[in-house]
């Protein structure tokens, strides 16, 4: 166990330290050395951890680093909530802009075919009489203006779009600022 065990003078085993004491058990004279050995080591061992002469150091640099701990643990309680609700508006704004984006290229899309009108007259060789030719002549002249309106109000459509597109990317990198600004503050310590 903790020690020599030698056979003592009336040939019988000895205890651990020596013969037993009457009325002893093993199981007691080791723990009270378990216990003599444990007041040891608490004694002895806050001496080797620490350098002789700078308790006081030792103490300061570990509340200093207890503070910077805390600090970072505030930032990060604050700074989390704005960064999760920064982070739902942003992928709004992106739904928005990827939307006005759509919006925009099937108005552009829109405009093109506008533009190449299907409205053809009969070939001159086709004979129709002159009041049919003239009817079908007027029909497409108002269907010609008519497309020139739809085509104007495409074109106004198309430059709102692109102007409130703009304005949304802009809000949008706003807050892409935002959060970056907010991603360095979390970041860099001793900064609130």
């Amino acid at each position: 166990m903790f020690g020599w065990r030698g056979i003592g003078a009336n040939g019988k085993p000895d205890g651990a330290f020596g013969p037993r004491l009457p009325g002893t058990h093993k199981s007691s004279l080791a723990s009270i050395v378990a216990m003599r050995h444990l007041v040891v080591w608490l004694c002895v061992l806050p001496a080797f951890g620490q350098p002789a002469g700078c308790p006081e150091q030792t103490s300061s640099a570990l509340l200093q680093e207890v503070r910077q701990l805390r600090q970072t643990l505030e930032r990060s309680a604050l700074l989390t909530p704005r960064i999760t609700i920064l982070l739902q508006r942003i992928y709004t704004q992106q739904s928005e802009v990827s939307s006005l984006r759509n919006q925009l290229e099937m108005t552009r899309e829109s405009m093109t075919r506008m533009a190449q009108p299907d409205l053809l007259l009969p070939p001159p060789e086709v004979n129709l009489p002159p009041d049919q030719r003239k009817l079908i002549e007027e029909n497409i002249k108002q269907q010609k203006a008519q497309m020139e309106r739809e085509l104007q109000a495409q074109r106004l459509k198309e430059t709102e779009l692109a102007a409130k597109l703009h304005t949304e990317e802009g809000r949008l990198q706003e807050w892409n600022d935002r959060l970056e600004t907010l991603e360095r503050m979390l970041g860099e310590p001793g900064k609130p």
